[in-house]
């Protein structure tokens, strides 16, 4: 499918990227092709003559796909004609700030989750206690009830990423 709205990405290494077309396969996976420049002057002295022509947008690194994330989801709110409306980015990994917490009885300390990529379109966790005898969270916020061991899970709510700290209270 051709691209018919013009627009130029900006990526992290400096090059230019602009889309000039655009497919979908069974899988709703999308791929967008277009052209690239490798900076802005080249762009500016060589606007129909960029570095590649019509290669494939992907990525091979975290880096490289968090930025093929974000151009995926500004091209869909640009494009939504093309992309069938803004895209629904789901959630790849939550992470924890830390994976031990030790705490007195009584109190409290929050946990905070990461969801990644920084696009992902629902950022919601559950949070859950294997026992809250031990330990309750709500929120993040982990409040020690009684000496022994418990561990703290935070889940996504798309595609159930998990990620656990270890609670130990004395």
């Amino acid at each position: 499918m051709a691209i018919k709205k013009d627009i130029t990405f900006k990526r992290v290494d400096g090059s230019y990227f602009k889309p000039v077309g655009i497919t979908f396969d069974r899988g709703g996976m999308m791929t967008i092709y277009g052209d690239v420049w490798k900076d802005a002057a080249d762009r500016e002295a060589n606007p129909n003559e960029p570095v590649l022509s019509r290669i494939a947008f992907f990525a091979t690194d975290d880096k490289a796909k968090e930025e093929a994330l974000k151009v995926a989801y500004a091209f869909a709110e640009f494009f939504p004609e093309l992309a069938g409306g803004t895209p629904i980015i789901d959630a790849e990994s939550v992470t924890l700030g830390q994976t031990e917490l030790p705490l007195l009885v009584g109190k409290k300390q929050k946990l905070t989750a990461t969801v990644s990529p920084e696009v992902a379109k629902n950022k919601d966790v559950v949070w859950k206690s294997s026992d809250e005898t031990i330990a309750t969270v709500i929120d993040g916020k982990v409040e020690a009830v009684a000496a022994g061991e418990a561990t703290i899970t935070v889940k996504t709510v798309d595609r159930s990423k998990t990620a656990t700290c270890k609670v130990t209270v004395v």
